[in-house]
């Protein structure tokens, strides 16, 4: 409920906190006003509603690495930033839990293998919830995997950090056929709310 009396002569009233309360789950908010001359209280109108409805929205900044010609035996990674990482942005208006699965890259190996890993990285404070996220290397996984546990929004309420970069790290088996490989990544969303998961 918001009070006029509260906000002397504004015709706007903004939370301070965002509105984390979803319709995702059922939940909804009522909202009514009553004037006040300084003598007294007038009636409450009739209460509005409003429903907030996630959106699960994330774009890739850099959409391709490119280890460029490595042969038997050879390794290579992109937290030197030569090539550079994937960054992964949350464009959405919630927090995300993020996973991820890949393509097989080596035909000489099966997946999952120390040959082909990953690990994700914060670009700033705050991108996401530490506990639960991935961030030592690991071995890449035809399977989903929940990567990035709680990736952070700004919408205008929130400051700081929306990106995570995905590193890669890339290692040529010794039984490996020379010639071109490629491993197409999937990165899948749900909605990441606190007490849900890994905090």
């Amino acid at each position: 409920y918001v009070d006029k009396s509260a906000l002397g002569s504004a015709t706007s009233y903004k939370p301070t906190a965002y509105l984390e309360y979803l319709l995702d789950n059922n939940y909804y908010y009522n909202w009514t006003i009553r004037a006040y001359d300084s003598e007294g209280f007038s009636s409450w109108v009739v209460e509005r509603n409003i429903s907030i409805i996630s959106e699960l929205v994330m774009s890739l900044t850099l959409q391709e690495v490119d280890f460029s010609n490595l042969t038997i035996g050879q390794s290579a990674n992109t937290s030197t930033g030569s090539p550079a990482p994937l960054i992964l942005r949350n464009d959405g208006n919630t927090y995300l839990n993020v996973s991820i699965n890949f393509s097989t890259l080596f035909s000489s190996v099966s997946m999952p293998s120390s040959n082909y890993q990953f690990k994700i990285n914060r670009t700033a404070a705050d991108c996401f919830v530490d506990s639960g996220t991935l961030t030592s290397w690991t071995n890449a996984n035809a399977s989903a995997t929940l990567a990035i546990n709680r990736l952070n929004f700004t919408s205008g309420y929130q400051t700081g950090c929306r990106n995570a970069s995905v590193d890669l790290f890339v290692s040529v088996p010794m039984n490996e056929i020379a010639g071109r490989k490629s491993s197409i990544i999937t990165f899948i969303s749900s909605l990441g709310e606190p007490g849900v998961g890994s905090d």
